[in-house]
């Protein structure tokens, strides 16, 4: 990935709520980031009790959660979380995690 999520599109696909609770998750360092390929992202996300595997393709927050609000209820939190982190990253720590699965 080489731009950035569209912040406004990510809200309206997560919804106000969650988004929300993702800014918060995304501030309190919530967010680990695995891999940034081309086609997306993938990170763990610290819930409440267990740590979420969250996977994002395209620019607007597409992708998957493996926590039981996205088994019910589609995008979720993590998924926010996890673009807004994305985000904040500063080029030298983006470089870092860039093509991490691919040199595995």
């Amino acid at each position: 990935m080489t731009g950035r999520f569209d912040i406004a599109a990510v809200r309206a696909f997560v919804g106000e709520r969650p988004f929300a609770a993702g800014e918060s998750y995304a501030a309190e360092g919530r967010v680990e980031l695995i891999a940034v390929e081309d086609d997306g992202l993938s990170a763990h996300v610290i819930g409440g009790e267990d740590t979420y595997l969250v996977e994002l393709r395209g620019w607007s927050g597409e992708g998957g959660c493996t926590c039981l609000a996205y088994d019910k209820f589609g995008p979720c939190k993590h998924m926010a979380a996890a673009a807004l982190a994305f985000n904040a990253m500063d080029p030298q720590s983006l470089a870092k995690v860039r093509g991490r699965l691919s040199r595995l």
